[in-house]
């Protein structure tokens, strides 16, 4: 991976990892708002903070060694803190109450499946094991709470 090449993945990947933390700030108020599933929102809290350490982490490996990588599917900073904003915008509107838990559940689920249609895996492409399984991490997590959102949406669905 050339010098440009690297600037524009660790840009990408920084945006990333902010949104990782934007979205485990959404979850922790999901945990404040539905105190009696707190426990399980704070706990995918916690993970997207571990998310955004993995991604710092994998980007210090970039850096460390930039001729072990090359450019998969690029991603740009610009859309990433485009999602970042969205994320905001949601956190803002929970907070107002203008948020039920029903349309906050569609909200996260569609969340966890854009980070997982962003393709982690792919941005990236390598054969160092420490990045590719700091990858794989996210990548299980994120499926593991997209199917719990799954359970939970599909759980009030047949209350309503």
């Amino acid at each position: 991976m050339n010098q440009v090449e690297m600037n524009n993945m660790v840009k990408a990947l920084e945006a990333m990892a902010q949104l990782e933390l934007i979205i485990s700030e959404l979850y922790r108020i999901c945990s404040v708002t539905w105190p009696d599933e707190s426990e399980v929102w704070s706990a995918i809290s916690r993970a997207e903070v571990q998310h955004a350490g993995n991604i710092e982490k994998m980007i210090a490996l970039l850096k460390a060694k930039p001729d072990a990588f090359t450019v998969g599917r690029p991603i740009s900073a610009v859309a990433v803190n485009t999602a970042i904003a969205g994320v905001k915008n949601n956190i803002e509107k929970l907070k107002k109450g203008e948020l039920n838990r029903k349309q906050l559940l569609f909200i996260l689920r569609d969340i966890e499946r854009s980070l997982l249609e962003s393709k982690y895996g792919g941005m990236v492409l390598t054969k160092e094991a420490g990045f590719n399984r700091l990858v794989n991490d996210i990548v299980q997590q994120t499926e593991g709470h997209q199917k719990m959102l799954e359970k939970k949406i599909y759980a009030v669905q047949e209350v309503t």
